[in-house]
């Protein structure tokens, strides 16, 4: 089976190109080999694509698996009337291709898109560390997230809970709350994106007051399923020392402050039980 990612389409005979009037098309190989998508998809020329590839190898009745790790629109899956549901206009985009995706920000995922399977950072191979004595989850929207990843890297640790406040009209954060720390060690922040790193910052700060968060005693890491960076590193807190994403997002070559973890093993794992399915079907 072939592997085509799509941050290197022509490795794979893929051509995209654009008409004169702006439409986006592609062309992909003739040929008899079974295929799975990797698409990372990062702004609307991507998303067009990535549906016009989609269609060509179904049309070749090729295409075997369609992995999709950061679902855009999965932050816009609500409307108060005035705003576009674009969570849906993504979901009648893909249509009725069963969809993979990575750690999806929406709870309502399924109601809009055809998912097959969620994967989730637990299914990530991850270097365990030793000194880690909390899993903090920056939100209570981060909380079923972080338990999933303390409870298969580090259950030994702490789960910790903290709280926020965000103006609806101005989006603005307030009131950060983290609870008290119980020992020193090295924590991790879990969550699914880093944009700006606004919350992450106001969690940096609240940590850095606290005894066990004073240098040398207790590093202060974050793990992103999704790494946007839309201000670069540089805007997040230096008490924040390493952080780890995926490249679901993230374009940034890797760094002594930054660790990517390529999702293509997951992709690679799938191929091989789609192949193994085949097999003794």
């Amino acid at each position: 089976m072939l592997l085509i990612d799509s941050d290197n389409y022509p490795a794979a005979g893929v051509e995209t190109l654009f008409f004169p009037g702006g439409e986006p098309h592609v062309k992909v190989p003739l040929e008899s080999e079974s295929v799975a998508l990797l698409l990372k998809l990062r702004n609307w020329n991507d998303v067009g694509f990535a549906a016009l590839v989609v269609d060509a190898f179904q049309r070749q009745g090729r295409l075997k698996h369609v992995f999709i790790p950061y679902f855009p629109a999965a932050r816009q899956d609500k409307t108060d009337g005035r705003a576009a549901l674009s969570l849906h206009v993504l979901g009648r985009l893909f249509g009725p291709t069963p969809i993979s995706v990575f750690d999806p920000h929406s709870t309502r995922i399924h109601e809009h898109v055809k998912i097959e399977r969620v994967y989730m950072p637990a299914d990530l191979a991850i270097a365990v560390k030793e000194d880690v004595v909390g899993i903090i989850a920056p939100d209570a929207g981060a909380q079923l997230r972080a338990a999933n990843f303390h409870q298969r890297f580090y259950p030994q640790a702490d789960l910790i809970l903290a709280s926020k406040k965000r103006d609806p009209q101005t989006g603005a954060l307030s009131n950060y709350q983290l609870p008290p720390l119980r020992r020193a060690g090295r924590y991790i922040i879990v969550d699914d994106i880093c944009d700006g790193g606004g919350t992450f910052n106001l969690l940096a700060a609240e940590f850095a007051k606290r005894a066990v968060g004073l240098p040398g005693r207790s590093p202060l890491e974050l793990f992103v399923s999704h790494g946007i960076f839309s201000k670069g590193l540089g805007a997040l807190s230096p008490t924040i020392c390493s952080i780890t994403t995926t490249d679901s997002w993230c374009r940034l070559a890797e760094s002594e402050r930054l660790t990517v973890v390529p999702l293509v093993d997951i992709v690679q794992r799938v191929m091989q039980g789609i192949s193994e399915g085949e097999e003794h079907a």
